[in-house]
């Protein structure tokens, strides 16, 4: 037989399906947020259906299965079964079970549309709907043909995610299917096109659902109770994980605060020294030269009366005779000036003047 691959779909056959003399229901069925009654008004006909209500509240938003008209598809008419959230606080996994049992017990379901979020890993939602096929619904191997898994909120996913959703997420939930895969499609508000190629190639045969045994809904809770706590200790140590390296990451950026004032106060420091020894260098000059003009005067001070008349009369001449030759003056003026120096200081050693 031929096959083809419609959009983001696995191959399907490529029988044309005739259009059947009655609506084709079409279950709807995920976890509580996943998107179900966002696609129900997707797919509904405004004239003849009010719209779903839907958005997020913590306690889910369905609480009965309510049926919509759809839109017709290749000529058949549809009839959606909108469902109470997996995980719905106010509908739990009994409960669910029983109302199952109530609306499906005497209709037939021509295929099951088994919603997840494309960002999201494999969900409890999509465990618990695979017990319902597997444990609910009869028809041996072949009622996988009319199971379709939907990723939703595709615009809202990367490319990793949609790998680990067809990688990952569709061979989990056809586990029990042949070949372990089966036909799923991804979905956003402004295109739900490969969906509706999905819907339009559902076997003509119909499932029929049985409600499982009480033990077998009891276990299913109990994995169902186990699992969610499990998460809730894993969301816990995530988020005591996440503190810690909050916690980690505000010390770090402490010490490397205080190194940075640290090193701040070091570099001070190193240039007050620096400017104070270039002071000191600067000032050595002066120093040198007040000592190299004491040198050219001699090196010694103005005579004391104590000295010897002849010790002074001596060094006033040395004295007179370096300034005469410094200043250039050889000349007879010079050599006057001179004497009358000597003959002055001669008189006032001796008390006369």
């Amino acid at each position: 037989r031929g096959s083809r691959r419609r959009g983001n779909s696995v191959p399907v056959d490529d029988k044309k399906v005739t259009p059947s003399s009655r609506p084709r229901r079409i279950l709807v069925v995920g976890e509580v947020g996943d998107g179900k009654s966002t696609l129900i008004n997707a797919l509904r006909d405004p004239e003849k259906s009010d719209k779903a209500e839907a958005g997020k509240k913590a306690r889910g938003v369905t609480k009965q299965i309510s049926e919509f008209i759809g839109k017709p598809i290749d000529g058949n008419e549809i009839v959606l079964l909108d469902t109470p959230g997996i995980g719905d606080l106010d509908v739990p996994l009994q409960k669910l079970f029983v109302l199952f049992e109530e609306r499906l017990a005497d209709a037939e379901v021509d295929g099951v549309l088994v919603t997840t979020p494309v960002s999201n890993a494999y969900t409890q939602g999509a465990q618990v709907v695979k017990f319902l096929v597997e444990k609910g619904f009869v028809g041996g191997s072949e009622k996988w043909d009319n199971i379709v898994l939907v990723g939703t909120k595709n615009d809202k996913a990367d490319d990793d995610d949609r790998e680990c959703f067809r990688e990952q997420v569709v061979p989990e939930l056809f586990a029990s299917a042949p070949n372990k895969t089966g036909a799923y499609a991804l979905v956003e508000k402004s295109d739900y096109s490969d969906l509706l190629g999905c819907i339009s190639r559902l076997p003509g045969a119909s499932i029929e659902y049985e409600r499982p045994s009480d033990e077998v809904v009891a276990e299913l809770a109990e994995q169902t109770k186990q699992s969610r706590e499990e998460a809730a200790r894993a969301a816990l140590a995530l988020d005591e994980a996440r503190q810690a390296f909050e916690l980690q990451l505000a010390e770090e950026e402490s010490k490397r605060v205080v190194a940075a004032r640290v090193q701040r106060a070091r570099i001070a420091e190193e240039e007050r020294k620096r400017v104070a020894a270039e002071q000191r260098a600067a000032s050595v000059p002066e120093v040198d030269e007040m000592e190299r003009g004491v040198t050219r005067s001699g090196g010694r001070g103005a005579p004391s009366n104590d000295d010897g008349c002849e010790d002074c009369v001596a060094d006033c001449c040395a004295c007179l005779q370096q300034e005469t030759e410094i200043c250039g003056w050889k000349t007879t003026w010079g050599k006057l000036l001179l004497i009358v120096l000597v003959i002055v200081v001669l008189l006032s050693l001796l008390g006369i003047i």
